[in-house]
């Protein structure tokens, strides 16, 4: 019953009623509700708990599985569907009901199937039926008003990107939806900030964040197994000449900045030495660096000989695009390959100059024999190989060298290997009659080239064939050799030698053949000389499990010597108990690193001997199917010393191509419509730009690094689909 308050001292007060607590009432029943289970599924469990609720616990009849209980999950129990692993019984019974469960779903499915076709149909003559207007129905007021701000924002939008002129993939732009979502909750009074201040304080807020984002990422990216410092000089819209310099591992690349260079500050051997001393210090802890990538100019060579002096533990490494595409130049100055490709740029002009009829009846003619449009390649320009200088000029007419100049020799021969494929097809197209009205008379100018002989001439497409029999391998070696996402320290020497050998066995075949080997002998160099590529050759499991097994060649293991030294020096100064102390103290000639080095060279000749569990199937299964530095640091625990040596070098780059990438965002940000940009705020924005990129590709779910093949499988030389090199390499036959 009610209970009264405390009595008043006053006798005309009212007394207050309290109500009771809720816990001190009686308690009512609440009506259950009657659960029907007389289908014929419950019959295959036995209930043991929560008989009055709807899904109940017990077991299988049939397998004895406990769990809570439902029709729906009682019969994807027994017929294995929607995920459910099914019943394992294999009694009479059991396939009797499972019969009798399987004949109820599929009606179930029928009936509700007709039920959908009933409904489908019945909309469908509404329809016809039915005038539009009566159809209508008037949406709700919150309805229509989201529907009419939803189209006002897309409107706003699509003017944004159509008046500032920008690519319509900003919508699907991460930051963009950040931007978004932001400005939802902003208040009615919130100002967008002016540009000084967004390339100001907002700039500077926004790298000081970024930095300290990335300081973990540095830490297990580069400071682990050790990293590559490399640069590279460009001059920017307003020709000042800036240095890059990136920290970077195979998969990952880290941009420090740029220093603008002033006349105190020229490009000369000891200032480029300096300021790679000065990255390589700044990276902490010491002997973090094990690396530095440049290209090969002769002010680099003498700068690297200053910072190995220096630096001790750390080694010089050529650009390997760099050097294969200056082969691939070389061997396009051979005065029969120079004749072929200026044949193949007249071609180019023909059927993509000003004339549209040539390349439109190309497309029509390459949908009906492959069954897709296809065109002959034309190359773009690139940052390698520099300017067309006026020898190339001069063999070129200015309407072609204006117009196709073509600076990365790699393109060019994709483009011979292009025009290969569609032989036949250009050769049909000349062949009309169409076409001898059109062009005939052009042809058959004494000045001009005669594209319709050009075509049908099979000597033409003969040293186009013997063309690219020499490239490939090196087109294919430069591929792989520009991408970043593998590690491929260990293919390149072996890649190159066999280049070398295909050259010298086409000698008898091919007349210019000799003067591209001696081409090739010379650049080789650049990379026989560089003791990184030596070494990861030695410690690369290819040749483990599909060498000859005999001993290295003293060039490799002179590498390989070189480099164990020099990573020793740095193992044992980064496990020092004062490591600025031990690299003034250690040198290579130091009782302690000679001793690391022998250790590490008695674990290499038993890692040769494939010791310990080298020789189980599942091991060198693995090698091909794992990046090498991860295959080192799961299976080679048993030589420690060894394993980090190896893991340091397998996992460096081998090309400067980081830089190059770099140099093409910053001539995006200061560009020649935005030439007033300061030398500062354009080094933060690209900072911020790559920052920003790479983290996304880091949270991108579907990321891995990428395994390069080994040279028993067939991989394609071209990443476009529409090169196979398969469909080429017969028609080269």
């Amino acid at each position: 019953m009610p209970v009264s308050s405390a009595p008043s001292s006053s006798a005309d007060e009212v007394p207050v009623v309290l109500r009771a607590p809720t816990s001190l009432l009686p308690s009512t029943n609440k009506r259950r509700t009657m659960i029907d289970r007389s289908n014929v599924e419950w019959s295959c469990i036995v209930i043991t708990a929560g008989v009055d609720t709807h899904s109940p616990f017990g077991k299988c009849v049939y397998c004895g599985k406990g769990a809570c209980w439902t029709a729906a999950r009682i019969k994807d129990h027994v017929l294995g569907m929607n995920g459910s692993k099914a019943c394992p019984a294999e009694s009479e019974a059991f396939f009797a009901k499972k019969e009798v469960i399987a004949g109820l779903r599929l009606d179930a499915a029928a009936k509700k199937a007709k039920q959908v076709a009933i409904a489908s149909s019945n909309r469908a003559s509404e329809q016809v039926s039915t005038p539009p207007s009566v159809t209508w129905r008037q949406k709700g007021i919150q309805e229509s008003m989201s529907t009419l701000q939803a189209s006002t924002i897309d409107e706003a939008v699509a003017m944004f990107i159509f008046g500032e002129n920008l690519s319509a993939r900003i919508v699907e732009s991460r930051h963009f939806a950040t931007l978004v979502r932001v400005l939802r909750v902003a208040p009615p009074f919130y100002k967008l900030p002016h540009r000084a201040r967004i390339n100001g304080e907002l700039l500077d807020a926004a790298t000081k964040k970024l930095r300290t984002l990335d300081e973990p990422l540095r830490e297990a990216m580069l400071r682990g197994q050790g990293c590559t410092v490399m640069c590279d000089g460009w001059d920017d819209v307003e020709r000042t000449h800036l240095v890059n310099c990136l920290y970077s591992t195979a998969g990952s690349s880290f941009f420090e900045g740029t220093t603008q260079l002033h006349s105190r500050t020229h490009e000369d051997s000891i200032s480029i030495a300096n300021f790679l001393v000065e990255a390589i210090d700044r990276l902490q802890p010491v002997a973090t660096v094990v690396q530095v990538v440049t290209d090969t100019c002769s002010v680099m060579k003498r700068a690297w000989k200053i910072v190995e002096r220096e630096r001790p533990w750390v080694s010089a490494t050529c650009c390997a695009p760099h050097v294969l595409n200056l082969l691939l130049k070389d061997v396009a100055s051979i005065t029969e390959v120079h004749r072929i490709m200026e044949g193949m740029e007249h071609i180019l002009h023909r059927f993509w100059g000003k004339t549209r009829w040539p390349r439109a009846k190309l497309h029509e003619v390459t949908r009906a024999n492959h069954g897709k449009k296809l065109g002959l390649y034309r190359a773009k320009v690139t940052r390698f190989a520099g300017k067309v200088n006026a020898r190339t000029r001069m063999f070129l007419p200015c309407h072609i060298w204006f117009y196709y100049t073509i600076p990365s020799h790699r393109l060019q021969y994709r483009q011979l290997s292009r025009a290969l494929r569609l032989k036949e097809d250009l050769r049909q197209i000349v062949g009309l009659r169409e076409y001898k009205d059109k062009f005939e008379a052009e042809d058959e100018a004494p000045e001009q080239v005669n594209i319709r002989k050009l075509v049908m001439s099979d000597e033409f497409w003969s040293e186009v064939i013997n063309i690219l029999k020499v490239a490939l391998p090196l087109i294919k070696l430069l591929r792989a050799c520009d991408n970043q996402a593998k590690e491929v320290m260990g293919k390149v020497y072996h890649l190159m030698f066999e280049a070398g050998e295909h050259l010298k066995e086409m000698q008898g075949t091919v007349l210019w053949a000799r003067e591209a080997a001696l081409f090739h002998e010379e650049r080789w160099e650049y990379l026989h000389c560089c003791r990184m590529h030596a070494a990861g050759y030695a410690l690369d499991l290819e040749f483990l499990y599909n060498g000859d097994g005999g001993a290295l060649d003293q060039a490799t293991t002179q590498g390989l010597l070189e480099v164990v030294e020099r990573l020793s020096l740095r193992a044992l100064i980064q496990a020092a108990v004062d490591p600025v102390d031990a690299a003034s103290r250690l040198t290579l000639s130091s009782a302690q690193v000679r001793k690391h080095a022998a250790n590490c060279m008695t674990q290499f000749a038993g890692f040769r001997a494939k010791e310990a569990n080298l020789t189980l199937p599942l091991v060198e299964e693995c090698a091909q199917q794992m990046a090498p530095s991860r295959w080192w640091s799961t299976f080679c625990g048993h030589i420690p010393e060894l394993q980090a040596i190896a893991c340091s070098v397998l996992m460096q780059p081998v090309s400067a191509s980081a830089c190059e990438r770099n140099w093409s965002v910053y001539g995006q940000i200061k560009s020649l419509a935005r030439n007033r940009m300061q030398h500062d705020v354009a080094d933060k924005r690209v900072y911020c730009h790559e920052a920003l990129h790479y983290q996304s590709k880091l949270q991108n779910a579907g990321y891995s690094m990428a395994v390069e093949a080994w040279s028993e499988s067939e991989s394609d030389a071209c990443s476009d689909p529409d090169d196979d090199v398969a469909a080429i390499s017969k028609l080269m036959m």
